[in-house]
């Protein structure tokens, strides 16, 4: 089931998740979402960037940490 909602003139048609928890809920939700990809990207690339002593210090080798690299953003 989907809410209808007229605005302006146009059709606007919402899901039951935006109908549910509200337009700025799971549009907070989603920015949230990205940030945390964000995030996640960044701290990926520091990790491939590290060096081998800067690894020894975190105590992780080259073998530990290229799983974890070569992930996709979206996945944790």
């Amino acid at each position: 089931m989907s809410v209808k909602s007229n605005v302006n003139g146009r059709n606007l048609h919402f899901s039951p998740v935006v109908s549910r928890y509200g337009f700025r809920s799971v549009v907070s939700a989603a920015a949230s979402l990205i940030l945390q990809w964000q995030q996640r990207a960044a701290e990926r690339i520091h990790l491939a960037d590290m060096d081998k002593h800067d690894l020894t210090d975190v105590g992780l080798t080259f073998a530990d940490v290229r799983p974890e690299t070569e992930k996709p953003f979206w996945q944790s």
